[in-house]
């Protein structure tokens, strides 16, 4: 299937190009993060110590009237610290052909998809992480009725730079009732199904061939409220992370928000059970995902709260509440997030954080940030780690000196008696409109016996083309999360440069 997918992509695109370059439309990207590592005897030890990681990304994309088609090329040489080394070398990793009219949308080829809030299904790209878990098959999309959606998939998934051999397959049905009254209420109603599809021919007994997971989705609107639910169910699904126990999962997601002039309320509730879905039973941690499980807790900005971000754990229950309010010109924002075990019922995150906004002046505007938090580092990353108790300050303000020069400093400070101590930070950033931005910080666990100073200083140049920074400094070992999903990386030290061009 992947020959004649490749063919047909491809002779489609060299006819559109050839045949008719003045009636399509023509756009692309280019993507690049390179490091140059310095290996000092404590950053890089062992496996980590080489000298240089670069990935890569180019995507290129043309459309003629209702068809579209395009490719994506990817090269890691090798991959950047901290990435999987199943990513070194390169590889044309994505291509399709796409025709979309009114009532029908149809992809051949690589696609990403999502079935509702993604309990079940959700194929999408991450380069922060290193992940991609598009499909390589065929999607199709049909509304036999204005209020209903179909979306039909089946496709093998993307593994690295690779394709797996498991199929994947399954069906969405949506249905949407919008004003349906003449107070602007509105009603959704969603099922999904998905399907895997693995071969097996180890020792265990009663391992299944597929493995299959539903859902079922309600949300309702007006102008002011909104309620979203769905609950979801997952096959025996024996895998390495489970110890190959042959259990059921679940899932039940409720998210809520009220909003009237000048103050708003947001809750959510999040229950999981043996929910994680994987295209291999051996594979662990974020790679191989079939769902999308992110944390159910803010996400951070800052330093210092990022030391412990949190991860989600296959068996969970979690609720964050938010509730924001404006005072004259000040915007005050409150979020409680808390999660613990299923069994035990064991506190594994908490974060407590208050953020207040206001303009201090014309051209002086500042950011007040506190945060509580409790992290179970034992439990989430190695039993050889305590029960860090911290409480964060931050103080963010932005000056604006002239229309062309602004001035950006922050100022962090997080307690702790648990882990590395206390920690400071600092960052200043100043940009030269429309231009140029430059950038130095520090980081340090100053009250530590084996005190670390992570210094990072950098510069940038922002067009309407694209973006070029380049950077010195020293990383910590820790995890990098983007949407709520996070990755280890090793700490390293060394150059980086970035390319970002869109065309």
């Amino acid at each position: 299937m992947n020959r004649a997918l490749t063919l047909l992509i491809f002779s489609f695109a060299l006819y559109s190009t050839i045949c008719a370059q003045s009636k399509g439309s023509f756009s692309g990207s280019f993507q690049s993060t390179s490091q140059y590592y310095f290996n000092d005897g404590s950053i890089l030890p062992g496996e980590l110590a080489k000298k240089w990681g670069s990935n890569n990304y180019l995507k290129l994309n043309y459309t003629i009237g209702n068809f579209s088609t395009g490719a994506q090329y990817e090269a890691y040489f090798p991959p950047l610290s901290g990435f999987p080394y199943q990513l070194k070398g390169n590889s044309l990793t994505g291509k399709f052909i796409r025709y979309s009219k009114k009532r029908f949308d149809i992809t051949a080829g690589s696609y990403f998809e999502q079935f509702g809030n993604g309990l079940i299904f959700r194929a999408y790209e991450s380069r922060e992480l290193g992940i991609n878990t598009s499909l390589e098959g065929f999607r199709s999309i049909i509304y036999p009725l204005k209020s209903l959606k179909i979306t039909g998939i089946i496709g093998k998934q993307r593994e690295f730079l690779k394709v797996s051999n498991n199929l994947i397959k399954g069906i969405d049905f949506d249905y949407s009732l919008d004003s349906f009254s003449n107070r602007g209420l509105s009603l959704n109603f969603g099922f999904g199904y998905v399907s895997k599809y693995e071969k097996y021919s180890g020792t265990e007994e009663n391992i299944p061939l597929s493995v299959n997971a539903t859902s079922f989705r309600a949300s309702f609107s007006d102008k002011n409220f909104n309620i979203n639910s769905e609950i979801a169910f997952k096959s025996f699904d024996p895998t390495v992370g489970n110890n190959y126990d042959n259990v059921r999962g679940s899932s039940l997601l409720i998210n809520s928000s009220w909003y009237k002039k000048g103050f708003g309320m947001f809750l959510s509730v999040r229950y999981l059970n043996n929910m994680e879905f994987r295209n291999r039973r051996e594979s662990e941690g974020i790679y191989g995902q079939i769902n999308y499980l992110p944390s159910n807790t803010k996400q951070h900005s800052y330093l210092l709260p990022n030391l412990y971000p949190y991860a989600t754990q296959n068996c969970e229950i979690s609720a964050q509440g938010e509730v924001s309010f404006k005072v004259n010109k000040t915007d005050v924002k409150l979020n409680v997030a808390q999660v613990r075990t299923i069994e035990s019922n064991n506190l594994l995150f908490q974060d407590i954080n208050l953020e207040i906004r206001a303009k201090l002046a014309p051209k002086l505007k500042s950011v007040f940030t506190f945060v509580n938090l409790l992290y179970d580092k034992g439990a989430l990353e190695a039993p050889i780690y305590d029960f860090v108790r911290s409480n964060i300050v931050i103080t963010d303000f932005y000056y604006r000196v002239t229309n062309l020069v602004s001035i950006n400093t922050q100022l962090q400070h997080l307690w702790t008696n648990q882990d590395h101590g206390n920690w400071a930070a600092l960052l200043l950033q100043i940009g030269y409109a429309p231009h140029w931005r430059v950038f130095i910080s520090e980081m340090t666990d100053y009250r530590y016996v084996e005190r670390e100073d992570y210094l990072n200083a950098g510069l940038g140049y922002t067009s309407r083309f694209g973006d070029i920074s380049i950077g010195y400094g020293k990383q910590k070992e820790g995890l990098v999360c983007a949407g709520g999903v996070c990755r280890r990386v090793p700490a390293y030290k060394g150059f980086e440069v970035k390319f970002n061009v869109n065309f």
